[in-house]
């Protein structure tokens, strides 16, 4: 039975204090403790709510039932089998497996099924780690995406890719060893989450990586949107992203 989520789409004018009698730390803020199904859910009605109701990658757009509409953004499927290339997933910026990576659950097989048969990784951090399941829910790092785009994404670092081909139709978004490459529109985006991600849970991002992220950042900067999303996602999730509010941030953290 799918429950209902009813989102607030009157965004108030808020006032945000200025960031020189702010400090950085005051402005991250503990999310609220929130179920991964709920997290999806709830964007799910944001964006249809919002009449932003199409996919981060691709621009494709879906309906109540997560189905996508191919014909919307010219999608034409890698794999036409594929059965995730109609369902609308939500995709981690941050991938789940950097999220979990250094986590006992995630390397150690502490996790017990009924037949006694042990096993790690995601499913176990998923069931047993607090600690993952406040990462793993997090809506400011999570997008709806076309299933197969995210599956295809997996866990691969961001990045340009020279002479690619495309292989979903006219959607602009490559993926060729191990790398995925996004479309210019929102790379500003993807940064943002990183830093977030990064300043919220102590996560490492490598030094080559974040100079990229760095440009990405300053070429692509917050749009409405992108702020009204922050808005919203703070109205359940109880924080928001500091470096959306205040992009000028980003140069005053010296390594992420």
């Amino acid at each position: 039975m799918q429950i209902p989520i009813i989102i607030s789409l009157v965004l108030s004018a808020t006032t945000l204090p200025s960031i020189s009698s702010t400090t950085q730390q005051e402005l991250f803020q503990q999310s609220n403790s929130i179920s991964f199904f709920k997290s999806k859910n709830t964007l799910k009605s944001i964006y249809l709510q919002s009449n932003k109701n199409h996919t981060f990658y691709c621009g494709c757009s879906f309906d109540t039932n997560k189905q996508i509409d191919h014909d919307s953004c010219n999608y034409s499927p890698r794999i036409k089998s594929n059965k995730r290339s109609h369902r609308l997933e939500f995709e981690h910026i941050v991938p789940a497996h950097a999220l979990g990576k250094n986590l006992q659950c995630w390397k150690k097989p502490i996790c017990e099924k009924r037949n006694g048969k042990k096993y790690k990784g995601r499913k176990c951090c998923s069931k047993i780690s607090d600690e993952y399941k406040q990462m793993q829910s997090d809506m400011h790092n999570l997008f709806p995406a076309v299933g197969e785009v995210n599956g295809d994404r997996s866990n691969f670092i961001f990045g340009e890719i020279y002479g690619e081909e495309r292989k979903y139709g006219q959607c602009d978004f490559e993926v060729a060893e191990r790398i995925a490459e996004p479309k210019k529109s929102i790379r500003g985006d993807i940064a943002r989450s990183y830093f977030y991600m990064s300043h919220q849970y102590k996560m490492e991002i490598p030094d080559d990586y974040e100079v990229m992220l760095r440009e990405w950042h300053l070429f692509d900067p917050p749009d409405e949107w992108e702020r009204d999303r922050n808005t919203l996602i703070e109205d359940v999730q109880g924080n928001r992203n500091p470096f959306i509010d205040y992009p000028e941030m980003v140069e005053r953290v010296r390594d992420y």
